[in-house]
Order: structure tokens, then sequence, then C-alpha cells
């Protein structure tokens, strides 16, 4: 009996290592699972601020282009409809841009719809083969020069810290003393800012829509990337 007690006490050790392993264990598992969670968090976090910042040499194209049927008429174009695509169903006319940017169309009326696809009216075709795309994506500037858009126009050039910037003079009427400045977005070009253009030449503005640093038109910064405003606005003011 003694020896049998004397057991015991080497049972509960036993019992009580593995128990401390097991926690061990436990722990480390945690701890990696959280190392690897905040990794994740990181990687996410970098990849989201350098697309932020670095111009991108392709576009997000999320449209699935269904069909073409440039024998119909009017001509048409049906398109995969999802959240991601909110555009494709939205009543109006938008641009229609295809091959990553290398194609480019307008698409009008909504012809036909249902819960996965919408038919619109080709309004013109501008340059790349549209029956042979298979994914796009759509924004809302249709215009893409003044000629276009029907506006009197004169190319100029804007003196800037890294060059001559390329720029867009409208000549005023009634009001030309006043002046509107046009500034496209972050990713855009000049071509955006054509719809406010054309929207103010009735009022007689002297307007101009200009090119800033690392935007595809002007000069390229030392770093090529995206200051968020910090540095472009001195190429605008």
């Amino acid at each position: 009996m003694a020896t049998e007690r004397g057991k015991k006490p080497r049972r509960t050790s036993q019992r009580a290592s593995w128990g401390r392993k097991v926690l061990l264990g436990s722990a480390l598992t945690a701890a990696t699972a959280v190392i690897g969670t905040a990794a994740v968090v990181v990687g996410s976090a970098a990849a989201i601020a350098r697309r932020v910042v670095v111009p991108s040499a392709k576009s997000d194209e999320d449209i699935t282009i269904l069909g073409v049927d440039l024998n119909a008429r009017p001509a048409t174009v049906t398109l995969s409809r999802s959240p991601h695509s909110v555009l494709a169903g939205t009543p109006g006319e938008y641009s229609l841009w295809f091959a990553q940017g290398a194609g480019h169309a307008v698409v009008g009326k909504i012809l036909s719809e249902d819960d996965r696809s919408v038919t619109r009216e080709i309004v013109r075709r501008g340059f790349g083969d549209l029956e042979r795309a298979r994914r796009g994506r759509m924004n809302g500037w249709v215009w893409l020069s003044p000629g276009g858009a029907g506006v009197d126009f004169r190319p100029v050039a804007v003196t800037a810290e890294h060059g001559l910037n390329p720029a867009w003079l409208f000549p005023g009427g009634a009001h030309a003393s006043t002046w509107v400045l046009h500034v496209h977005g972050h990713g855009s070009k000049r071509a955006e800012t054509l719809r406010g253009v054309v929207s103010l030449v009735p009022w007689g503005f002297t307007q101009m829509a200009v090119s800033y640093r690392n935007d595809g038109e002007a000069h390229r910064s030392d770093d090529g990337r995206y200051a968020l405003g910090d540095r472009e606005w001195r190429d605008v003011d």
C-alpha cells in the first residue's frame, strides 16, 4: 500500500505536466493565430495604401459583357449587374471602357433588364472592338475631348514644378472676367471635367481644365506617387 501510495503523486505530477503542455500549446496556437491575423491586416492595409498612392497601369473591370448586337436598331450591349457594378443598371448615359482602356463606347437608354443583366442602347462607338470584349467598366463622363463635347477651346500649357502641364482653355463670354478652374479627381484625367465645363458654357465664364503630376498627362513626380493633394495643389494653384 505504501508503494501504491508512493506512485500516486507521480501520476498526479504527470497529469499536471500534461496539463501545462496543453495550456502552453493552446497559448502558442492562440498567439500564432493573433500574429497571423495581424499580419493579414497589416498586409491588407499596405496593399490598400499602395493602391491609393501608386498610379495603376490596370483598371478594375468589374462588369461582364454578356453580348453585343451591332445589327440591332439601336445597337445594343448586354451587361452583367451586381452590387459591384451598379452603374450597369443606372439610367443615363455612361462611358463603357473595355480592353484595359484600349476600347471605349457610350451607352444610354436601358432597353430591358432582369436580376442578372441589363441591355442598353449603344449611343456611339468610340474605338476598340466591342464585339470581342468580355470585361469592362463604366464611369460618368462621356466626352473624351473638348471637340467631342462641342465646346470652343484652346490647348495651353501651365508652368508647374516639374515642367509644362497641358491644359484646355475655354474662352468666356459675358462674364469672361470670372474664371472657373476645373481639376479632375484621383486616378482620372482632364476629360472627366468636361461635363462641368459644358454645363457652365451658357454662363460665359472663362474656364480652364488642368492636369497635374502623375495623372498620365502632366509630368511625373520624382517618386511617381499620388500625394492625395498634399503636393498636387502646387500644380493647380
